[in-house]
């Protein structure tokens, strides 16, 4: 994270301050490197706002009070200088590395990210990748300058602010600063219960904590004087700041009124040691820790896209001695960029004139935009491999009809139109698909099926949507639940419409969300939400005289494929190590396939497991020595979803069975549908 310059003329250097930048800097790094202990380290970063606002707000208010546009220039100055050349050299050389280690899909999301990243919008590449503390989100080398933006937005915009409160009421400089913490704390708390992944990386959500800082820059208090006071307040702050770093958990709605704590201790110690010398301080003044302080910036810059790349190559996570041996590389990368690039550009020993500064920072923009595109344009350069490898790693192929088959609004569903696939003159729908981005992936298998047994069959599928009505994942709540809950009531209308005798229910079923799975309806004691939200779907289901068949989910394998597969084979790896026995994979489903089988004992429910064609031999397998049959680690590709076929065939003999008993005869031969 970024702070203001030190020391400045304006204001005299704290040692204690850079101690507590390498608290929290240290806290971060520890945290993305899974130390156990140190999983509430997120919060570092909401030390570093409360510092910076701090920081900022004396560098501005004398300038601003004096009205000189001059300062203003000289401040934004300083900034692109502490800031930027920093920046955009980790964001070349990280973009170099990405190239090497990275499949093409992957590349081609990476260079979304760079272009935001390279505009100082950063902060909403992250809000467009989801949930911060999804496992896959943190994959993401550039997640973490969503920071740096939310800081560079507010250097941009709060000067402004200044300047009006300065000039039209000049003596309601508290107020206004007190005004605007409390309207963007109330947007976090709202935003926390209804746009998580917003509340996390966007500035108007992270406001509170920088005014937090900036507040307490213009309030003295008088009461610090007395030495035992200054005392009991550093050391209850710096207890809470550790509390903080220990016991904060990753909590979907995070930051809420928890982030208080962190905020709230950081200002108690910056207020302390504004005043005279405190003992508690005085370990954030050693030598060792002062000067991670002043490379805090550095180290955060370089922290993730080092921890992610290490973990990216050696594929299997990382050993104790290992995430160490990162970290001290860590620290080296980030001391050699203080020295030769942070400190030479702040110190004016380089780029000394401001226009040479600005052409070449515009330039560097320039060049890292057109690399971003390039990424983009290129689909991830697949070119980067050679033939066997390409297959691999080139972007995966997919049903031609997903895009449509998972996109179908529900006003469109309530007009019956699903995809449609097997007789094409059947307009009767004898069976109907519905599930998430788990069912589509498995489109192929639908449509060979339908096809082969002469069935009309209806798919329809939304993304991250199981069909469980009133249950909700926080995960997903700030963008698609409302759209979830709309789209499985569409799909019960088009099955009590239909009347068809087969209902397919496909979906992650396993999804790691579950912890934050909430209901409409109390789950009764000893029940799961998740089997109250399927006994709801079931029992509707039912109740139209369909029956109901429910495909257990796929092998969740312990990598990505195909990133884990193509790495194996550059580094010579035995790939055996990449699929789970078939022990492993029904452990980690377990749950959920005990709350299936349970509702199946009750009601006409037929399961078919993938597991069966995928694990035959023990082993889940995830290739057929070619192709791969996963595009991630849960998510087949076309030619997984062949393989499975066999088994969703499965679903189909009940209803043929009940039709035959009933005297209906299928369509033979018939073409597929559209």
């Amino acid at each position: 994270m970024s702070g203001p310059d030190l020391p400045y003329r304006h204001l005299p250097y704290r040692a204690d301050i850079d101690g507590l930048r390498a608290v929290a800097v240290v806290a971060v790094i520890l945290c993305h490197a899974g130390v156990p202990f140190m999983r509430g380290g997120f919060a570092g970063v909401d030390v570093f706002f409360v510092i910076s606002g701090f920081l900022i707000t004396q560098l501005l208010v004398p300038a601003t009070r004096d009205g000189s546009w001059r300062a203003l220039g000289d401040f934004y100055l300083r900034r692109a200088r502490r800031i930027l050349p920093a920046l955009f050299v980790m964001l070349l050389v990280v973009t170099l590395v990405a190239a090497i280690l990275f499949v093409p899909a992957e590349l081609e999301a990476y260079g979304s990210s760079l272009r935001l990243a390279s505009v100082m919008l950063g902060n909403i590449a992250g809000w467009h990748s989801g949930y911060y503390f999804d496992a896959m989100t943190a994959q993401q080398p550039l997640l973490h300058v969503w920071s740096v933006a939310v800081e560079e937005q507010f250097y941009l915009a709060f000067p402004w602010l200044l300047l009006g409160v300065a000039r039209f009421a000049p003596r309601r400089l508290f107020a206004a600063l007190a005004f605007s913490l409390l309207a963007s704390l109330a947007f976090c708390l709202y935003c926390s219960q209804r746009g998580i992944a917003a509340n996390y990386y966007l500035a108007p959500t992270r406001g509170w904590e920088l005014l937090v800082g900036a507040c307490l820059a213009i309030v003295e208090f008088p009461a610090l004087a007395r030495r035992w006071l200054r005392e009991a307040v550093a050391a209850v702050s710096l207890v809470t700041l550790a509390a903080s770093i220990v016991w904060l958990r990753q909590d979907d709605s995070f930051p809420n009124l928890t982030a208080f704590a962190p905020c709230l201790a950081t200002a108690g110690l910056l207020a302390v040691g504004r005043v005279a010398h405190t003992s508690c301080l005085a370990p954030l003044k050693w030598r060792p820790v002062v000067f991670t302080g002043l490379v805090s910036y550095s180290l955060y810059l370089w922290h993730a896209p080092m921890l992610v790349f290490f973990e990216r190559y050696n594929i299997v996570p990382p050993r104790p001695l290992q995430i160490a041996l990162v970290i001290v590389g860590v620290y080296a990368v980030s001391v050699v960029s203080y020295l030769i690039i942070e400190q030479p550009v702040r110190r004016r020993r380089a780029l000394v004139s401001s226009r040479r500064l600005l052409a070449v920072l515009a330039i560097a923009m320039l060049v890292l935009v057109a690399l971003a595109e390039v990424l983009i344009g290129t689909r991830g350069l697949p070119q980067r491999f050679d033939a066997p490898l390409r297959m691999i790693v080139e972007r995966v192929d997919l049903h031609p009809q997903i895009a449509r088959c998972t996109s179908l609004a529900p006003a469109a569903l309530h007009e019956d139109e699903l995809c449609r696939f097997g007789p094409a003159a059947e307009l009767q729908l004898r069976a109907i698909a519905w599930g998430d981005s788990h069912a589509a992936t498995l489109l192929p298998a639908f449509e060979q099926v339908a096809q082969d047994r002469g069935v009309a069959l209806g798919f329809a599928a939304r993304s991250s949507c199981r069909p469980l009505p009133g249950v909700s994942s926080a995960l997903r709540r700030d963008s698609n639940a409302k759209k979830c809950e709309e789209f499985n009531e569409a799909m019960f209308g088009v099955v009590e419409r239909a009347r068809p005798g087969l209902v397919i229910l496909a979906a992650h079923w396993n999804e790691p969300g579950d912890r934050f799975l909430s209901s409409t309806e109390r789950a009764p004691q000893g029940v799961s939400i998740f089997s109250v939200g399927l006994e709801r779907t079931i029992a509707r289901l039912t109740k139209t005289g369909a029956r109901v068949c429910v495909v257990l989910d796929v092998p969740e394998l312990k990598f990505p494929i195909p990133y884990a597969l193509l790495t194996a084979r550059q580094r010579g790896l035995d790939e055996g190590f990449l699929a789970p026995t078939r022990e492993e994979a029904k452990a980690g489903q377990a749950a959920v396939e005990r709350d299936i089988r349970a509702l199946a004992a009750r009601y006409p429910v037929d399961i078919v497991d993938p597991k069966d064609a995928l694990c035959a031999s023990g082993r889940c397998e995830f290739s057929d020595g070619k192709m791969p049959w996963y595009r991630d680690n849960n998510h087949l590709t076309v030619s997984g979803a062949e393989r499975v076929t066999p088994t969703i065939a499965g679903c189909f003999a009940s209803l043929e069975r009940s039709e035959s008993a009933a005297g209906h005869e299928a369509p033979a031969g018939a073409e597929g549908g559209k």
